[in-house]
């Protein structure tokens, strides 16, 4: 049984709900891990439908009492928003801290926000986790100096958003920012090494998503004019079009970096964090034109055909591990919110396809390969996996 259908079951036959619940406030698409499951006891009710209380099973006569935290939840992110619940609590366990979770499910609508973070202030709650971008965002504009200390976790790059002056200072706020974005000067060089004379990067994004746009498009378009490479912007209207758009706008971009690079060797596609583009990697790498599709998330390296060939990024366990390094810095008294920089994967973790790279005809640098967290044979299979080799295929 899937962690998703054992959770539904678990809820089914453990809590007692009255009446079904909201279609648009429901969490029963959280897909929880074994170690959640098995390490933290699971409670919610009828009447609140958009919470859910996870809370350490038995607590350790070593340990003081629960850390209390309230999770904002600001929409239905499955892959995303699972992970950094599972991270996150995976942590507090390792770290030998019994923790109170309480998730809540606001929506994106800033009052159901609002009463959350007030009841959390009321019941003595120790810190607010905010869970993607858009949640971050809103503890930036309406919580900045707060009662309660802040960490955003699975969020993008918040000097590109405006939300820090910089890397090298704290906010000075409550709130401690993380980031799932690698700065572009590090994105350049890596793309640099992997084509020594880049001509061409065609960059791959919704024209809904503010947040790719802000901190993957716009800083890279910046950054190219004093580069000796062109950018292409290349948005999918919303989530609706993107099929029809791809097949329209993929085909003029290689016409045009034909112009530059008449062999296309030295040309890319640049797959951003957007979620409705991504998903569609089996239609990006048709419409390459045998280009290497390289992405910002090693989510999209994966076994099989339908991957790209390499990425350059950070997963979302890795940031949401900064996240939770710095919730327990904060809860420990070892350190103040506000004193801590922009947290950020460094080096970024790397992730390869050496099956769609012998496709294409791609060399991949031995630096990639040296650095690596993820790579797949020219099977597809995983050979290596969050840097651990995976022994059983060579048993």
């Amino acid at each position: 049984m899937s962690a998703r259908l054992f959770f539904k079951s678990f809820l089914i036959s453990v809590f007692f709900f009255s009446a079904p619940l909201h279609a648009e406030s429901r969490l029963d698409w959280l897909q929880l891990d074994d170690m959640v499951l098995s390490h933290y006891e699971l409670r919610s009710t009828a009447d609140s439908p958009q919470r859910l209380t996870l809370k350490t099973k038995a607590l350790d006569e070593n340990l003081s009492g629960y850390r209390k935290v309230l999770g904002l939840i600001p929409s239905a992110s499955v892959v995303a928003y699972s992970t950094t619940i599972n991270t996150f609590t995976s942590e507090f366990t390792r770290a030998g801290e019994a923790l109170e979770l309480e998730l809540w499910y606001y929506d994106s609508v800033k009052e159901e926000a609002d009463q959350a973070i007030k009841w959390a202030e009321e019941n003595d709650f120790d810190l607010v986790l905010t869970i993607g971008s858009s949640a971050a965002k809103y503890a930036y504009k309406n919580y900045q100096n707060g009662h309660l200390p802040v960490v955003t976790a699975a969020a993008k790059d918040p000097v590109l958003r405006g939300q820090m002056p910089d890397y090298e200072s704290g906010s000075g706020t409550n709130i401690a920012y993380t980031s799932i974005n690698v700065p572009i000067r590090t994105l350049n060089a890596y793309l640099t090494q992997l084509l020594p004379n880049l001509k061409n990067i065609a960059v791959l994004y919704d024209n809904t998503n503010d947040s790719a746009i802000e901190t993957q498009v716009t800083p890279l378009v910046a950054f190219a004019e004093t580069a000796d490479y062109q950018i292409l912007k290349l948005a999918v209207q919303s989530p609706d079009t993107v099929l029809t758009d791809l097949r329209a706008i993929m085909p003029e971009a290689i016409a045009r970096m034909r112009k530059t690079d008449p062999e296309l060797k030295s040309s890319l596609f640049l797959l951003t964090g957007s979620t409705s583009v991504y998903q569609e990697i089996r239609l990006v790498n048709a419409l390459s034109d045998g280009l290497p599709v390289v992405a910002l998330l090693p989510d999209v390296v994966r076994e099989g055909d339908d991957s790209a060939v390499v990425s350059i990024g950070s997963t979302m366990a890795a940031t949401v591990r900064l996240s939770s390094h710095y919730a327990l810095q904060i809860l420990r008294g070892v350190s103040a919110p506000g004193d801590l920089k922009v947290g950020f994967v460094s080096p970024p973790e790397i992730a390869i396809s050496f099956r769609k790279a012998r496709q294409i005809g791609l060399k991949i640098p031995f630096r990639f390969m040296e650095q690596a967290s993820f790579i797949y044979d020219y099977e597809g299979h995983p050979v290596r996996i969050n840097g651990q080799l995976v022994e059983s295929r060579y048993q």
